[in-house]
């Protein structure tokens, strides 16, 4: 089936799930940053990923998918699982605590810029001139969100460091994903990849944090099963829902969007900045993405799989 055949015959289902998922993982940016007020960075995560994995793992098992991990492919379970979730937890959490949360969400979904970047150098990949646009556009809008950082929070660099730092591990990971045949359902896959992942966060937490822990009040339990069951877990299964029901292409858009979202929602909902410089830089980040992700003709669902967590 030829891209234009399938990109007319979308359905209205899978519009409604990619519009859905967009405003979830965007609304997400913001509501975390709340979060965070009321817990440290890895007991957030800890309890957050914790509730989305049993989530996952238990609608794998009421559909009946195999959760059995094939021995070749086990090692590059345990590197993925440590790149898309334990870094980029970790690294987005302490980089959302020291920027605003849309410009902490623009920087960090970013990564696919910094995929090219890696493909290029590492594993010898072609760098076309749609890519080498799309990296000018990225560097001018991370670097007009930082201009406008730098001259208000003593932070700024410690969170621009952390999220490149997120943004490189996510594209590690998602090399990984889609150089690797898994041979078992992508939902198992994701189920595991969380599992992994939680282990050394929980370590971290039980020995860093977990006595200093105070009672979260109400709204603090209701953010962090939102963050848990709604962004991770439904997120999660509504990606794999559109990625069946849509071409990639089509797919991608919520990726692109999703920091529009962000930064809409962290000037809504925190009173963070919107003003020129951060549409600006808004612009060249989507147009950015936009370039790398959104191609002419569809690639195959399992070469793209965000994981927003």
């Amino acid at each position: 089936m030829t891209s234009s055949s399938h990109t007319s015959s979308i359905p209205l289902k899978g519009i409604v799930l990619l519009a859905a998922l967009t405003v979830i993982w965007g609304v997400n940016w913001p509501l975390f940053k709340i979060a965070l007020g009321e817990f440290p960075p890895w007991s957030l995560r800890c309890f957050s990923l914790a509730l989305g994995t049993v989530a996952v793992f238990s609608v794998a098992r009421l559909r009946g998918l195999s959760l059995h991990v094939p021995r070749q492919v086990r090692g590059r379970l345990v590197w993925a699982a440590l790149c898309n979730i334990a870094l980029w937890n970790v690294l987005t959490a302490y980089g959302t605590v020291n920027l605003p949360s849309g410009h902490a969400a623009v920087i960090a979904f970013s990564m696919p810029l910094w995929a090219a970047v890696i493909g290029f150098v590492f594993l010898g990949e072609r760098l076309n001139l749609r890519a080498m646009l799309a990296l000018a556009l990225g560097t001018l809008g991370l670097a007009l969100l930082m201009v406008d950082d730098f001259a208000k929070l003593g932070g700024a660099l410690f969170g621009l460091i952390v999220l490149i730092g997120a943004a490189n591990s996510w594209a590690v990971g998602t090399l990984i994903q889609k150089r690797t045949v898994w041979n078992m359902p992508l939902i198992s896959v994701a189920a595991w990849q969380m599992l992994i992942g939680l282990v050394p966060i929980a370590i971290v937490a039980a020995v860093l944090e977990f006595s200093h822990l105070t009672t979260p009040s109400a709204s603090g339990i209701g953010l962090v099963l939102f963050i848990g069951l709604v962004s991770l877990a439904v997120g999660m299964l509504t990606w794999f829902a559109i990625v069946h029901l849509l071409p990639t292409n089509v797919a991608a858009i919520s990726t692109v969007l999703v920091p529009v979202v962000a930064v809409v929602g962290g000037g809504l909902i925190l009173g963070e900045p919107l003003g020129l410089v951060q549409y600006a830089a808004l612009l060249a980040t989507v147009a950015a993405l936009a370039l790398v992700l959104i191609q002419p003709r569809p690639k195959p669902a399992e070469e793209v799989v965000p994981l927003e967590l």
